[in-house]
């Protein structure tokens, strides 16, 4: 697992692609969500509540994007690099690869929303901060999420290949609506809010306006978060194993 995340670790540092993935975006996001909050800021008093869901949900929402990323990317820079047959001839197993994806994406994660809360703040004055020690369940909830997501696009990328790859950047956004990361799940179609309660990120960003506009926690809105999340990844790990064998029974090297 050591080998494993000092392997990452030295990518990073020597990639411009995945620091990009971690301070390029999350910025973006910032800036751009951020205007749009200080235009609200302009208008009526009830708009301008919004503002700080908003600026809340994108720092939030940063921490599943870099679960999901840490562990699809990296099993697809494996392909990439035709280096997941080098991984498998040490003792290295597949339950040991995954913890360490984990273990990378909560230290990335952890950068990525730091540097992005500064930058909030420097910009729009806005102090994530507010929400205290109920930011460690938030941020551990939302990691959750991202790894069950990743695990699930990287079983694909292991069963069909780099054609699948395209997953990697676009699976997580189909949950994104799904989540009421920018506004609260009553405003969705009676269709989507099904769907909503199916999906435990939904759940992590209610409990995070519930506290903004009356500081109070949901712990049974985030322990419902907790449950699914869970549950999700127990089927996610089976999902990746399974395609795992796939692979091995058709040989590593033929995985491209």
């Amino acid at each position: 697992m050591y080998g494993v995340i000092v392997r990452i670790m030295f990518n990073l540092r020597h990639s411009l692609d995945r620091a990009a993935d971690m301070f390029y975006w999350p910025a973006t996001d910032l800036v751009l969500w951020g205007l749009t909050s200080l235009y609200f800021s302009t208008l009526s008093a009830e708009t301008q509540s919004a503002s700080v869901p908003i600026l809340a949900g994108v720092l939030l929402w940063t921490v599943v994007h870099r679960g999901q990323q840490e562990v699809s990317i990296s099993v697809l820079e494996e392909l990439w690099n035709r280096n997941l047959v080098n991984l498998f001839v040490t003792p290295l197993t597949i339950g040991e690869l995954v913890a360490s994806y984990f273990l990378v994406g909560i230290v990335k994660g952890v950068i990525s929303f730091a540097v992005a809360s500064a930058i909030a703040y420097g910009l729009y004055a806005f102090n994530i901060t507010f929400f205290g020690l109920h930011l460690i369940p938030f941020i551990f909830l939302l990691l959750m999420c991202g790894w069950w997501m990743g695990l699930i696009i990287a079983a694909f990328i292991m069963r069909y290949g780099t054609r699948v790859q395209t997953l990697a950047w676009t699976l997580a956004w189909v949950f994104s609506p799904f989540s009421a990361i920018y506004f609260p799940v009553s405003v969705l179609p009676e269709w989507a809010q099904v769907v909503a309660e199916a999906v435990p990120s939904s759940y992590v960003f209610e409990a995070a306006r519930t506290y903004i506009s009356s500081g109070l926690i949901d712990y049974r809105t985030l322990g419902v978060s907790f449950a699914l999340s869970l549950v999700y990844i127990v089927l996610a790990l089976l999902f990746f194993r399974s395609s795992f064998r796939v692979v091995l029974d058709r040989g590593l090297v033929k995985l491209n």
